[in-house]
């Protein structure tokens, strides 16, 4: 027999709200840096394709915006693993295991976020 409860999945679903609702501002930004960097990219490219052609500039356009798209998720590994780089040369003890944490957070934020709430906000022995 089927074991399902629609109120049971209902309340699964409004317990995870919290963590739909920071990963949509999470990601809205993350688009929103994409945006921002492809666009400025491609500007400069545009900007810089005035010397040439019609071909040049759109050539030089699209390049931009793909730079733009490139630094984006270069600059974001950068800033993390400088940062992390930079607290494990000081001599505060802990800085080191925060960093670490926080890359595991952020590779856990990329890949496994559907997982998490699934577990979390799922049945569980004990409870």
């Amino acid at each position: 027999m089927w074991d399902f409860s629609i109120a049971q999945a209902l309340g699964l679903m409004v317990r995870t709200v919290p963590f739909v609702i920071f990963r949509v501002v999470v990601y809205f930004r993350v688009t929103v840096a994409f945006i921002l960097a492809t666009g400025t990219g491609a500007g400069v490219g545009w900007g810089l394709g005035t010397l040439g052609d019609a071909g040049f500039q759109a050539n030089a356009t699209f390049y931009g915006g793909v730079l733009g798209f490139g630094l984006t998720t270069g600059v974001i590994g950068a800033v993390t693993g400088l940062v992390q780089g930079l607290l494990s040369i000081l001599p505060i003890p802990g800085p080191g295991n925060i960093m670490a944490a926080l890359r595991a957070y952020l590779k856990l934020a990329v890949g496994l976020v559907d997982e998490v709430i699934l577990a979390h906000g799922g049945p569980h022995q004990g409870r």
